[in-house]
C-alpha cells in the first residue's frame, strides 16, 4: 500500500507541510495550544480534513480506565516513596502533568492507522518525545512511507523548555523568599488574643479582597461546616491557600490574618531549617527515583515519562509540596494535636504531600475529603484511587453533596469510604427551587468564564456571532468572569474577541444573581453548567478543539444541553435551540428539580455533620 504518514513538529509554519498534503489525508493534532492549533487548521483546512475533535473525546472516553489501571501499578511500585506522590509527573492533573494527553493523542493515533488504512494521515505533536514515539507507531504499523519534519524544532523546543522551568525554578524561590520576608515582618501586627488550640484545620484560600472590614473574614470552602463549629464552641483553624503574588497585597493578607479574629495557620510559622536542606537536597532524591514504566497498550511510553520527568526537575514546582509536608511535624513539635482536618479535596500535590504528612506525623488525625463540586471527566486527579489510600495520600474519608456523585468520585476505589453531605456553596439552588422566585422571566444570556484565561478568550472568540446576534433580537449580554480574573484582563478578552465596542455588562455578581436574570447560558464548565439546569436554564457548552478540557459528564441529562465546537455551532444553540427550547418553563423546572435532588443535597445539620464524623 503506497501510504503516506507524516509526523511533524508544531513549531515548524504550517507552509512547510503544504507540498507533502494530499487530498486523502486527515490531521490529528496532539497538543492542547489552541492558537498553534488554529494557525495550522487556518492554513491547511482546504487542502487536508481536520477529524472532529469529538471523535478523540468520545476515543477518551472509552480508554480513560486504561490509563488509570496503568498509573495505578506505577503508584502500587512507587508508593511507598513520598517524592513520587509531591512531584506533579503522575499527579493526573491536566494543568500540571501532560501524560494523560499525550498517550490518549499517541493511542489516538495507532487507531486511526489501524482504522483508517485508506487515507493518508498527518500527526502534528507539540512533544518532542510524543513525536518520536509517533514515528515508532507509524513505521510499526502503517506498511507505508513515514516522513518526518520538524524533529530539530521540536528539540529546540523541549530545550528551551529546559530553560523556562529552569527561569520559573528561580522565580518560585524568590517569590517563596519574599513572602516568607513579608509573613516574618508582618508578626508585629500579630495581637495577643488566646485562641486556643485548634482542634479541627479546614482548607480555604485567600486573595487580598477576602477579607472585610476590621479583618472579617467569610471562609470560601467550607464556610456552612466553619459557622456550625462556632455555634458548637468547637476551636477552628484555617489552613489558606494565598492566590496573589503582588508584593503590596501579599502584606495585606498577612497583616489582616494576624490582627483578624480568625486563627490562621500560617506555613511559614512552620518551616525549620532542616526543612530548607531537605527542600534543596529533593531534586537528588528525584534524580534517585527515577520511575521505570510499563509500555501503555503496546505503547513504549518510557522516553515521554523521561521527559516529563526531567522537566519537573528542573521546575522546582514541588517547593511548596517539600515544604508542606513538614509542616504537620513541626505542629506536633509544637504541641498542637487537632482531631480532624476538612481537605478540599481536588488531589493536588500539595494536598497529597500535606495529608501523607498528618498520616505519618500525627496519625490521630482524621482527614476529611470534601468533594462539594462536579468534576471533569479527564481532570483524573479528582477521583481517588485504591493505591492513593493505601499509601496514605488519600483522605480516610470522602463527602460529597449527592447520591450520582458519591458513585463518580468513588468509581476509582471501590472499598474506600464515601457519603453524602452538604452542597455548600449551592445551597442556594435550594432555596431557589423552593422559593417563589424561581419563575423570573429573564433576558440575559450570561457568558461564565473559567479559571484559565486561555479558555476564557477562546469562549469569548467562538461566541462572538452568537452575541451580535443575540444583541440584534433585543437580549443583553452578561458576562461573569472567573473569581481570578482581573477587570482589565476581561476587557483584553474582549478586545481580542472583536466585542469591545458591543453592549456588554461585566458582572461580579455572585452565581445566584447573575442565574436569576439569565435565560440561556453558555460556558465551559461542568458546574456552573449543573447549576443553570437545575434552574430549568438551556445550557451551550463550548467545547475545546485540542487537549482534554471537555468539562461534561453524564450526570445531567443531554436535553438541557449542547456541545459547540465552531462559531456556526455556538449561534445556532443559542438564538436557535436555547432561545427557543423545545421545553416549556415548567418542563425545565421539572427536569431541573430532579437533577438538584440527585447531585447537590440541602444545608441541613444532618448533612453538614458528614463533614465532622
Amino acid at each position: 500500500m503506497n501510504r503516506h504518514i507524516i509526523i511533524a513538529s508544531s513549531f515548524i509554519k504550517p507552509e512547510r507541510l503544504k507540498p507533502y498534503l494530499t487530498k486523502n489525508m486527515i490531521c490529528l493534532y496532539a497538543g492542547e495550544d489552541i492558537r498553534r492549533f488554529e494557525s495550522f487548521r487556518n492554513s491547511l483546512s482546504n487542502h487536508i480534513e481536520f477529524i472532529h475533535p469529538s471523535k478523540f473525546h468520545n476515543f477518551v472516553d472509552s480508554k480513560r480506565k486504561d490509563f488509570v489501571e496503568w498509573t495505578e501499578k506505577i503508584h502500587m511500585q512507587y508508593g511507598s516513596n513520598y517524592a513520587h506522590w509531591i512531584k506533579d509527573v503522575f499527579s493526573s492533573n491536566p494543568y500540571n502533568s501532560k501524560l494523560f494527553l499525550y498517550f490518549m493523542n499517541l493511542l489516538w493515533l495507532k487507531s486511526v492507522i489501524g482504522n483508517f488504512t485508506n487515507r493518508d494521515i498527518l500527526f502534528i505533536s507539540e512533544n518532542y518525545a510524543a513525536m518520536r514515539i509517533a514515528e515508532k507507531i507509524a513505521y510499526s504499523i502503517s506498511g507505508g512511507k513515514v516522513l518526518t519534519l520538524g524533529f530539530f524544532n521540536g528539540i529546540v523546543h523541549l530545550g528551551y523548555k529546559m530553560s523556562i522551568n529552569i527561569f520559573k525554578a528561580l522565580a518560585r524561590v524568590l517569590f517563596f523568599t519574599i513572602r516568607y520576608l513579608i509573613s516574618v515582618v508582618s508578626r508585629i501586627m500579630k495581637t495577643d488574643k488566646n485562641m486556643g488550640d485548634p482542634v479541627v484545620i479546614i482548607d480555604t484560600y485567600i486573595l487580598n479582597g477576602s477579607f472585610e472590614k476590621d479583618a472579617i473574614f467569610k471562609s470560601r470552602y467550607f464556610s456552612e461546616v466553619y459557622d456550625y463549629l462556632k455555634r458548637q464552641d468547637i476551636c477552628v483553624a484555617f489552613l489558606p491557600a494565598i492566590l496573589d503574588r503582588s508584593p503590596w497585597k501579599l502584606w495585606s493578607i498577612f497583616k489582616n490574618m494576624r490582627i483578624s479574629n480568625t486563627r490562621f495557620i500560617l506555613l511559614e510559622d512552620y518551616i525549620r531549617l532542616s526543612d530548607v536542606i531537605d527542600l534543596f537536597l529533593f531534586p537528588f532524591r528525584l534524580l534517585m527515583n527515577m520511575e521505570h514504566v510499563p509500555d501503555f497498550c503496546g505503547i513504549e511510553v518510557q522516553t515521554l515519562v523521561d521527559e516529563e520527568n526531567w522537566l519537573n526537575l528542573f521546575s522546582f514546582s514541588y517547593i511548596l509540596q517539600v515544604l508542606i509536608h513538614k509542616m504537620p511535624k513541626n505542629l506536633h513539635n509544637a504541641g498542637f494535636s487537632p482531631k480532624l482536618y476538612i481537605n478540599w479535596s481536588e488531589n493536588q500535590t500539595f494536598s497529597r504531600a500535606l495529608i501523607l504528612g498528618f498520616h505519618k506525623y500525627i496519625p490521630n488525625v482524621r482527614v476529611i475529603g470534601g468533594k462539594p463540586f462536579i468534576p471533569p471527566l479527564n481532570h483524573l486527579n479528582l477521583f481517588n484511587t485504591t493505591s492513593e489510600r493505601l499509601w496514605g495520600v488519600a483522605p480516610d474519608k470522602i463527602v460529597t453533596c449527592g447520591p450520582k456523585l458519591k458513585s463518580l468520585f468513588s468509581h476509582n476505589d471501590k472499598d474506600g469510604i464515601y457519603s453524602v453531605g452538604a452542597s455548600l456553596r449551592y445551597g442556594y439552588l435550594w432555596d431557589i427551587v423552593t422559593g417563589s422566585n424561581n419563575s423570573i422571566n429573564a433576558k440575559n444570556i450570561a457568558i461564565l468564564l473559567p479559571y484559565s484565561n486561555k479558555i476564557s478568550r477562546y469562549i469569548l472568540h467562538l461566541s462572538s456571532n452568537a452575541i451580535i446576534n443575540a444583541l440584534d433580537k433585543g437580549y443583553n449580554i452578561i458576562i461573569k468572569g472567573h473569581t481570578t480574573h482581573k477587570k482589565n484582563d476581561l476587557i483584553s478578552m474582549l478586545y481580542k474577541a472583536g466585542l469591545e465596542n458591543m453592549r456588554l455588562s461585566i458582572v461580579y455578581d455572585d452565581m445566584k444573581s447573575v442565574l436569576l436574570s439569565s435565560k440561556v447560558v453558555i460556558t465551559s464548565a461542568s458546574s456552573v453548567t449543573c447549576e443553570a439546569i437545575c434552574l430549568g436554564i438551556p445550557v451551550v457548552l463550548i467545547g475545546l478543539p485540542v487537549g482534554l478540557d471537555l468539562n461534561m459528564n453524564d450526570v445531567v441529562p443531554d436535553s438541557m444541553w449542547r456541545m459547540a465546537y465552531t462559531k456556526e455551532d455556538v449561534d445556532i444553540y443559542v438564538n436557535q435551540w436555547a432561545l427557543n427550547h423545545p421545553f416549556l418553563r415548567e418542563e425545565r423546572r421539572k427536569v431541573g428539580r430532579e437533577v438538584l435532588e440527585s447531585i447537590f443535597m440541602p444545608n441541613s445539620e444532618e448533612f453538614i455533620k458528614e463533614y465532622l464524623n
